[in-house]
Parts: C-alpha cells; sequence; structure tokens
C-alpha cells in the first residue's frame, strides 16, 4: 500500500512507500528489504532460542535443586526416626528393668510362702489353688506388660511405650477371691487350733465356747502378703462373764496361757481394751459389739496393720504392727470365753 509517510529507517518522507501490518511501521523502497531480514533474523533467533530451550529444560530438570532439598528430608527424617527409636529403646529398657526387679520381688514373696508352708505343713487344696492363679496371673502380666503404640498424625510418626500392666498385684494376683471396698481382697479362712475347751462345728466355721474358761483358737490361713478381708458374727454371748478377742498372733508362736506371755499378739477385747504385743492398753470400756453384730476384719500386710470394724455402731479401730514382736506370718487369733463366734466366707 503506497502512502506519503516517514521511512522507520532512513526518516525520509517519499510517495510509494510501505506500511507493514504487523508492526505498524513505514519503509521505503530501498529499507524494505532491511525490515524483511530483521524479520527474518528473528525468527532465526527464535528458533535457536527454542533449541536452547529444549536442551536447557532437560539439564535443568536433570540438576533441579528440589531433589537435593527431598535427598536431605530424606536423610534428615531418618535421623529423626533413628533418634526416637533410639529413645524409645532406652524407654523400654528401662521399663522392662523397673518391670523385672518388681516381679522377682513378688515372685520371692509368693516362694517363701510356699516354702514355709510347705515346711510348717500348713497348708490346703485352697492354698494351693491360690498359688497356682496367682502364678499364672503374673505370667499373663509379664507376657502382656508393654505395647507399642505409633501416632500417624505427624510425620515422622511418634513412637511411644505403653506399660499396659502397672504393678497391679492386689488386683490381679488376688482374682481367685471375690474384691471388695478399699481395695481388700475377700479371703476365705476357717478356725483350726485350739487351746481350751472350745468346740468347733460347720466345717470349723462356727467355734462354740460357752465355758467360763476361755479358749484360744487360730485360724487356719497364713497371711505374709496383700490386703485380707473376711466377717465375723457374734452369734450369740452369754449373759454373764463373757468375753471376745479378736487379732492376730505370728504363726512361730505357740498359744500359751497367760496371753501377756505371747508377745506377738495384736487385737482387741469388746469390753474396752486393745492388746499391743500381748499387753492390755488403752481400756476405754466401750463396748465394741454384742450379740448379733458383723464385724470386717482386715489383715493388712502391705501396710503392716490389722483394722477391725463394727458399722452398727460406727466404730473402727487400727492397730499398727511390729514385726519385731509380731513377724510375718500372720495368723487369725480369737479368745472366747461364753461366746459362739462364725467366720463368714461370702459378702
Amino acid at each position: 500500500m503506497m502512502d506519503n509517510k516517514t521511512c522507520a529507517l532512513c526518516e525520509d518522507e517519499t510517495r510509494g512507500e510501505f506500511t507493514c501490518n504487523e508492526c505498524q511501521q513505514s519503509f521505503c523502497w530501498k529499507h524494505l528489504p532491511d525490515h524483511r531480514l530483521f524479520v527474518e533474523k528473528q525468527m532465526n533467533n527464535l528458533m535457536d532460542k527454542c533449541k536452547h530451550f529444549k536442551d536447557d529444560r532437560k539439564n535443568y530438570l536433570e540438576q533441579n535443586q528440589l531433589f537435593h532439598q527431598i535427598d536431605q528430608w530424606e536423610k534428615d527424617s531418618i535421623k529423626n526416626i533413628r533418634i526416637k527409636a533410639d529413645l524409645a529403646r532406652k524407654d523400654l529398657q528401662s521399663l522392662i528393668k523397673q518391670s523385672n526387679e518388681y516381679y522377682e520381688q513378688l515372685f520371692k514373696q509368693i516362694s517363701d510362702n510356699i516354702h514355709q508352708s510347705k515346711e510348717l505343713k500348713n497348708y490346703s487344696e485352697i492354698n494351693i489353688n491360690q498359688w497356682i492363679k496367682e502364678l499364672n496371673n503374673i505370667q499373663s502380666q509379664i507376657e502382656n506388660s508393654f505395647s507399642i503404640q505409633i501416632s500417624n498424625q505427624t510425620f515422622p510418626n511418634i513412637i511411644q511405650i505403653n506399660q499396659n500392666n502397672k504393678y497391679q498385684y492386689e488386683q490381679s494376683v488376688q482374682s481367685s477371691k471375690t474384691q471388695t471396698e478399699n481395695n481388700y481382697s475377700f479371703n476365705y479362712d476357717k478356725f483350726d487350733q485350739i487351746l481350751g475347751q472350745a468346740k468347733l462345728y460347720q466345717d470349723n466355721l462356727l467355734a462354740v465356747n460357752p465355758f467360763c474358761v476361755r479358749s484360744f483358737i487360730s485360724g487356719e490361713n497364713s497371711y505374709s502378703i496383700g490386703k485380707h478381708l473376711f466377717y465375723l458374727k457374734i452369734e450369740q454371748v452369754n449373759k454373764k462373764g463373757s468375753s471376745c478377742f479378736i487379732g492376730i498372733m505370728t504363726l512361730n508362736e505357740p498359744m500359751k496361757e497367760p496371753s501377756f506371755d505371747m508377745k506377738s499378739i495384736y487385737g482387741v477385747y469388746s469390753s474396752g481394751y486393745n492388746v499391743i504385743s500381748g499387753q492390755r492398753l488403752n481400756y476405754d470400756r466401750f463396748k465394741r459389739w454384742k450379740e448379733k453384730d458383723i464385724l470386717t476384719f482386715i489383715l493388712d500386710c502391705d501396710n503392716k496393720q490389722i483394722i477391725i470394724k463394727n458399722k452398727r455402731i460406727n466404730w473402727s479401730q487400727i492397730l499398727n504392727i511390729d514385726l519385731n514382736f509380731c513377724p510375718f506370718p500372720w495368723k487369725f487369733l480369737t479368745i472366747i470365753k461364753g461366746y459362739k463366734l462364725r467366720i463368714i466366707n461370702n459378702s
């Protein structure tokens, strides 16, 4: 298209100039080919750039720093996982050591109790079955002592060692007994040895001494560990000259009169006396029980004490036991005169 415009290259205004439809610039006849060459050169440069871009793209992708970042992340993650794993191993080793010490002590207590009962020939089928259940329960605790918990909420994942059975001996090894309030184990005992004229009836659960001379009666079981509970019912009381002592003695001391020569005796009399190491103390003239009352008797070997309760009058007595005078194992002891006393082995 011819028009009167200024050439973009020589800036001379002449006739017959041409205007480029792409860049909208005007050129004379002389410089029109130059513009054409310029456009071709741009095209060649573009083709060269495409070629270089293709090569550069390949090299860039192959050498991209993101790969390095991923590699570094991998190294850091593995390092953190190893640190967490080492800490978990140390925690587990510490817990295993504590558990081994605990179960070793626990097994020794049970083993000593079994051997002592064997030597003294003071055991029954009930005791044997109880010991078997205790050992089986301990074995079950050991096998299920720990578990691994891995959290998937974060990465690297958090690992945690859980201690499933944290020394729950009192709840587990006494599973053969009915559990009662305050975590005491309901115990099965009977009257056994007698010093005096008392008689035993109903599978040795009822002791009767209607006479005016007192009788000593010990229980069948021995106690060295744990917390044990049973009930005593005052079935009958003679109106005159009656008395009743409830407490414990050590297994190794024979029953004898007078009772104050027995240094291992601890307990209470119905008339209001406490007995500490065979001596009557703290007379308070307070009648602790009467006919038809049901008493709660607790032997707490773990805390070295006995507890006697009468819920009817909201009375209880705790006696701390000096093991120098009354060493383990303990036995239940009652001294009755003009009494019928029953052991209740169910709740």
